[in-house]
């Protein structure tokens, strides 16, 4: 129903949903907020906005309130649509449900395009920490998983993201995984799947442009699971948008610039630091100076 609010400085209508979602061999039904505004008679009735689908994180064991509505409010106050999915998890549901619960949130939204005034070019997965994973796996699975379009009934097109958006998500079940997702979202097939969800070893010409950050000291999920998807889409030839790592930065395959400020998409300002490449030329940048990705 939609619901007047302030957003943005100003009165605008806010179509406040909470849809069950349910999915095939499960009885587990996730939930879907969404958070669309309204067009107003005055102004570009028939605009339709970009939608951001966020995953917040909680290692495959709980659902983080921190990742999703706050994440939620700012895109709308952008002039986004967005939509939090609150997908099912351990110890009640395994791998595949909540990528069955994607897919069926990202058919929805653009069966329902005209009715929500989306674009449904502009359908954009974001996810945090674990729902990185999640995010990352439909973004390389949408596809491979004939099953996914197979059960919807729907061609798989229709399933496509148009861009991931990422943030400090959990990518490898290698030696810098975070084990604990992966002991969670595959329960007793850990040892059969365990592989396969190790996401930089599926990335093909079908996973979306992507937008991807991490902070270097992240003591929960290492930055490497970051560095690896990065080049995993260098190596496919696929679009991955400044993948830049703060608080020593890297840029592609192992670039780094120490204690830098990020200060548009494509330039850097360097506090009297240096740049390391692979093959250990160091650039000396002095203060204030500006390097350019």
């Amino acid at each position: 129903m939609p619901v007047p609010g302030k957003i943005g400085g100003k009165e605008e209508l806010m179509n406040y949903q909470v849809l069950d979602v349910k999915v095939k061999d499960t009885e587990e039904t996730a939930k879907l907020y969404t958070y669309f505004l309204d067009n107003s008679r005055e102004i570009a009735p028939e605009r339709v906005r970009p939608v951001i689908v966020i995953c917040p994180g909680g290692g495959y064991e709980w659902v983080s309130e921190r990742e999703a509505e706050p994440i939620a409010l700012k895109f709308v106050g952008a002039g986004y649509h967005a939509v939090v999915l609150h997908y099912s998890v351990a110890p009640a549901a395994h791998y595949p449900t909540a990528l069955r619960q994607l897919a069926w949130t990202v058919a929805h939204l653009r069966e329902h395009a005209a009715e929500y005034h989306i674009d449904p070019n502009k359908v954009v997965v974001a996810g945090f920490s674990a729902g990185g994973h999640l995010a990352a796996s439909y973004g390389v699975f949408w596809k491979k998983k004939t099953f996914l379009a197979e059960e919807l009934g729907v061609d798989a097109e229709q399933l496509r993201p148009n861009g991931l958006l990422l943030s400090y998500p959990v990518i490898t079940s290698g030696p810098k995984a975070h084990r604990g997702s992966f002991t969670n979202l595959l329960g007793d097939r850990y040892d059969e799947l365990v592989d396969e969800m190790s996401l930089e070893n599926q990335v093909s010409l079908d996973t979306p442009k992507t937008f991807l950050w991490h902070t270097a000291p992240d003591d929960c999920v290492p930055v490497e699971n970051s560095i690896l998807f990065k080049k995993a889409y260098v190596g496919n030839n696929c679009v991955i948008k400044n993948s830049i790592i703060l608080n020593d930065v890297y840029i592609g395959d192992n670039t780094v610039i120490e204690n830098c400020i990020v200060e548009s998409r494509d330039t850097i300002r360097a506090n009297t630091t240096y740049i390391g490449t692979p093959d250990d030329i160091k650039i000396v940048i002095e203060k204030n100076e500006r390097y350019t990705l």
